[in-house]
């Protein structure tokens, strides 16, 4: 019989055994947290800085640097904005000029939201008045002397000593900014407080001139240069925010960004997020459901990524897709994309929205060009993003159903004489007009050239136009020019056939 050697029991006290027990189950716990957590309820990540090529062509340019409070009971958002602007126009200045576009909310009268087509849908609770109001003006921490030089009071005069060319000089400013009840892309609706175009910002110099349109009513009537952004943030708790920039830190919340057209905030206490990352740029969803918001990412992902690869790498390091209450599918901001409620709750509807308003990364943000003067630059390309979508991502059929059904109908229509594709936004006289012209038969140039050039080349086109105006303004010759380098030939007959000749409808 082997020899049988006995184990000797070892005996734990019980209270040792109940511990590891229960530190078991916490470590399981997480665990299984950490498998299943909806990305929605967790603090959002940090995305990447900024690339060699942002930094680049960050440098030189106007920075602004904000430090905003929010009082979301007054509808209310104080700030303290420091602006370094050189004199890059070549000429010696005496005065700065600033756009306010704030205060184009201020009456019923001149509000873009009033417009009787957009009053009911705007103004629900009938009209709210919005603005800002300048407290103080320095220039170099001595006390500065402004005006405005409009009815408006969007246009913002602040005197400055002579400032040579390539010299620099820093505006701060401390002001209040009263934000209307209002569904609009500047307007708090339900429980939505939209920012778009609400801080104040240098005026586009052109020409020999500063630029000093007013807010029409149609369109997105601005044209920026780009900027370098610093903002920082205080929310009650609870709120939290979208924003144009990156968000590089939480206490106190800050967002950075470079070489950005704009700088616009999205502000609830409803949202719920959703966070993915698409080819190196963190992509972050806001919405008022946790299905909407991952849907949002998901959109925003797969457009970022078929655009990349059509148009350009995306410069920035991050984006945001957010819910706004406003009256029309979306509105595009530097990284940022307002997506109506409405759109938001319908799969196709956001899907087409968010598509759209991520093109305009491309074609607004990235290339700027002249929203007053040349809307179908930006818009007229968008929509035709849109097309190449949906072909790469749904198909043939999907493509020519989206064809058929929203850009060739426009041609069959009968517009106003004089109103063209190339039209600016002072001619156009409501929304519907604006978009079946410069949208939709705009997109329908666009496929014209597809199919005269070939797909291939034009998107070949695109990305060089891309390429040659990162980050500047773009205008009509650049984007022939960059037809001509890819194709060969000269298409200033066919554009000129589309943009500036009255189509009669029935063809």
């Amino acid at each position: 019989m082997p020899n049988v050697r006995t184990k000797r029991r070892i005996h734990m006290p019980a209270r040792i055994r109940n511990l590891g027990l229960i530190l078991l189950a916490l470590i399981a716990a997480v665990v299984i947290w950490m498998a299943t957590r909806d990305p929605t309820l967790i603090t959002p990540a940090i995305p990447a800085m900024a690339s060699a090529e942002l930094r680049a062509a960050s440098e030189a340019l106007t920075s602004y640097d904000v430090r905003a409070s929010f009082q979301p009971g007054s509808q209310t958002l104080t700030a303290r904005e420091r602006i370094t602007y050189r004199n890059t126009t070549g000429q010696a200045l005496e005065a700065v000029y600033l756009r306010t576009y704030a205060n184009a909310f201020a009456s019923e009268e001149i509000s873009p939201a009033a417009a009787s087509e957009l009053y009911d849908l705007c103004y629900k609770r009938g009209f709210s008045p919005g603005g800002i109001t300048i407290i103080s003006a320095t220039i170099d921490n001595v006390n500065a002397a402004w005006s405005y030089e409009d009815d408006a009071g969007t246009v913002l005069k602040v005197e400055i000593p002579t400032l040579t060319p390539d010299s620099s000089v820093v505006i701060s400013l401390t002001y209040s900014i009263k934000i209307p009840t209002c569904a609009y892309r500047f307007g708090m609706s339900n429980g939505i407080a939209a920012l778009h175009g609400a801080l104040p910002t240098v005026a586009m110099w052109e020409n020999g001139e500063w630029r000093l349109e007013q807010y029409y009513p149609i369109g997105d009537p601005f044209i920026c240069d780009c900027a370098n952004w610093r903002v920082e943030l205080t929310l009650p708790e609870g709120w939290s925010a979208a924003a144009s920039g990156a968000r590089v830190a939480d206490s106190p919340l800050t967002f950075e960004a470079l070489a950005a057209r704009d700088f616009s905030l999205v502000l609830s206490d409803r949202f719920v997020f959703s966070q993915a990352e698409v080819d190196g740029v963190l992509v972050t969803a806001y919405a008022l459901t946790a299905g909407e918001a991952r849907a949002m990412a998901r959109d925003a992902g797969a457009a970022l990524r078929i655009f990349g690869g059509m148009f350009g790498a995306y410069p920035w390091p991050s984006y945001d897709v957010v819910v706004a209450d406003i009256p029309f599918g979306g509105m595009e901001s530097s990284a940022l994309a307002m997506i109506s409620i409405s759109s938001a709750a319908n799969a196709v509807n956001r899907e087409r929205a968010i598509v759209h308003e991520t093109a305009h990364q491309w074609f607004y943000a990235v290339v700027g060009s002249d929203e007053l003067r040349e809307p179908w630059l930006d818009e007229a390309l968008c929509v035709y993003a849109v097309t190449q979508y949906i072909q790469s991502a749904k198909g043939e059929a999907a493509f020519g159903d989206y064809v058929g059904e929203e850009i060739e109908p426009s041609m069959r229509i009968t517009i106003p004489r004089g109103v063209t594709i190339g039209s600016p936004v002072e001619l156009f006289a409501s929304w519907n007009e604006y978009r079946t012209i410069v949208y939709q038969r705009g997109a329908s140039m666009m496929l014209g050239l597809r199919e005269a050039m070939g797909g291939e080349k034009l998107n070949e086109a695109l990305r060089l136009y891309v390429e040659g105006a990162k980050f500047g303004i773009a205008d009509r010759e650049e984007f022939m020019d960059a037809l001509k380098q890819v194709s060969g030939s000269e298409w200033e007959w066919f554009l000129v056939d589309y943009l500036d000749t009255y189509i009669l409808g029935g063809w």
